[in-house]
């Protein structure tokens, strides 16, 4: 069965995805192009060095988590490719964890408040739990959903209690 005959049958739920742009401030903007400036230096030396997979992301990383790990590598290959896999974290962590998210979810709150349920995807467990602290504070039935939550709020978020689930 097809997704159009799936929502046209009602075996499924109808749903529009929103993608939010968040302007990082300046301060961490500079880190932000520091760090991917250093990651694309670390790419071009794994290359090179180590001609790593390029048809696919995931074969990349599978590769590069294997230098890593120094199964098969010299101790400089895994190195190298630990301090890649770290600026790759770190930038990640910048842009999950910007307090600008926070801020641009509060404008949204309208619109979340007008929608039946929502999703929002936040990056980390931290910013969930902030996405939902913030929602709440506004008056919407929020909760983070996450590896560390507990069984119970799965089960609040199956019916009609929750207005928003952050992941």
């Amino acid at each position: 069965m097809g997704y159009r005959r799936a929502v046209d049958d009602g075996v499924t739920a109808r749903f529009t995805v929103g993608l939010v742009g968040v302007a990082l401030p300046a301060a961490d903007r500079a880190i932000y192009d520091e760090l991917t400036s250093q990651i694309g230096h670390r790419h071009a030396r794994l290359m090179q060095r180590y001609q790593l997979p390029t048809a696919s992301f995931g074969q990349f990383i599978q590769a590069l988590n294997l230098l890593a790990s120094g199964v098969g590598s010299d101790a400089a290959g895994a190195s190298e490719a630990r301090a890649y896999l770290a600026l790759l974290l770190e930038r990640r962590r910048l842009l999950g964890d910007t307090p600008a998210k926070t801020r641009t979810l509060a404008g949204l709150a309208p619109a979340i408040a007008a929608a039946d349920r929502s999703i929002v995807f936040t990056g980390s467990i931290a910013t969930a739990e902030s996405a939902a602290l913030a929602l709440t504070a506004l008056g919407l039935r929020a909760e983070s959903v996450h590896s560390r939550s507990q069984p119970r709020t799965a089960a609040r978020c199956s019916g009609v209690l929750l207005k928003v689930i952050c992941r």
